[in-house]
């Protein structure tokens, strides 16, 4: 009598269920479409220490069940010293600046899923660049 493998039968249906993934993800994407048009949005007083608030708006679109939103702000130029506090949230995220300049900020919001398997797909859905004068 001969032994079977169980880890290749995980390992066939593993791969399986890829080539399914990968053939109904243009369906699924169109399904879950994107925002025709998000936009940004700063708020708040321009003054080191004051939360700074950037709000994400994506209209009438809704981030799809399973899914979920990864923020990005990274600064891209800005004073010498101590870099921004950011703590990244959706709709919202806040920033606080610790001296007083000009930052350039780019700021990107994403939706994220993720496949069983450990893959992860990324649809940018906002993508700005801005410059901010903090006193």
């Amino acid at each position: 009598m001969q032994k079977r493998n169980i880890h290749s039968g995980y390992c066939l249906a593993a791969m399986l269920l890829l080539v399914l993934s990968l053939w109904s993800a243009p369906a699924m994407a169109q399904q879950e479409g994107t925002p025709s048009s998000g936009a940004l949005s700063i708020e708040g007083v321009m003054k080191t220490g004051m939360p700074v608030m950037a709000v994400f708006d994506l209209g009438s679109y809704e981030i799809p069940r399973g899914t979920y939103t990864s923020i990005n702000i990274r600064m891209k130029s800005g004073p010498e010293g101590k870099k921004p506090t950011v703590l990244p949230g959706y709709p919202e995220s806040t920033l606080t600046f610790h001296q007083p300049g000009t930052y350039v900020m780019r700021f990107i919001l994403s939706r994220v899923s993720k496949s069983s398997c450990g893959g992860a797909e990324a649809v940018p859905l906002v993508r700005e660049t801005r410059t901010l004068e903090i006193e």
